[in-house]
C-alpha cells in the first residue's frame, strides 16, 4: 500500500481582483450613504432652531400682552444675547444658529415681529429659518428658494 501526500497546497487568501471589487463596492455604498446621513443630521439640528424660534415667538406674545408692541431686543424676553444693538443675536444651544428678531417687512413692531435663525458652520447648506407672528414659517435655502416648514 502506497501513501501519497498532496504536495500541491491550495493558495489561501484573496486575489487582487477580489480585493479591488470589494473596495469598489464599499466606495459606492459610502458615496450613497454619507450624504443621506449628513442630511438627516442637518434635519436634527434644524429641529433645535425651530424649537428656539417657537420659544422666542411665545416670549414675543407675552411681551406684546404686557406692552402692546413686540420687541426686537431679545434680552427683554430674558434671553442671553451676544452682541448689542442691531447686531445682537441669540445662539442655539449647539451654536449652529444665530437668531435675531426684527419688524416684519413693511410693518412696525406694534403689528408684527419676524424671527430669523441664521445657519452657521456646517448647517449653512440647510438654509435659514424664518417665522413671524402672522403665521409665516419658511426655510430659505442657499439659492434663496423658500420652503414652508
Amino acid at each position: 500500500m502506497t501513501i501519497r501526500f498532496n504536495t500541491h497546497r491550495l493558495a489561501a487568501g484573496f486575489t487582487l481582483v477580489e480585493l479591488m471589487i470589494t473596495l469598489v463596492v464599499i466606495a459606492i455604498l459610502t458615496a450613497v450613504v454619507v450624504p443621506s446621513y449628513q442630511n438627516q443630521v442637518r434635519k436634527g439640528h434644524r429641529t433645535d432652531a425651530v424649537g428656539a424660534i417657537s420659544s422666542i415667538l411665545n416670549g414675543e406674545e407675552r411681551y406684546y400682552a404686557d406692552n402692546v408692541t413686540y420687541t426686537n431686543e431679545l434680552a427683554k424676553l430674558g434671553m442671553t444675547v451676544t452682541g448689542s444693538g442691531s447686531s445682537a443675536y441669540v445662539t442655539t444651544d449647539d451654536g449652529r444658529y444665530h437668531i435675531v428678531a426684527r419688524a416684519c417687512t413693511g410693518m412696525t413692531l406694534t403689528q408684527c415681529v419676524e424671527v430669523e435663525a441664521k445657519a452657521q458652520g456646517s448647517q449653512v447648506n440647510d438654509g435659514n429659518l424664518i417665522a413671524n407672528t402672522l403665521g409665516r414659517a419658511v426655510r430659505v435655502l442657499p439659492d434663496t428658494t423658500e420652503v414652508s416648514w
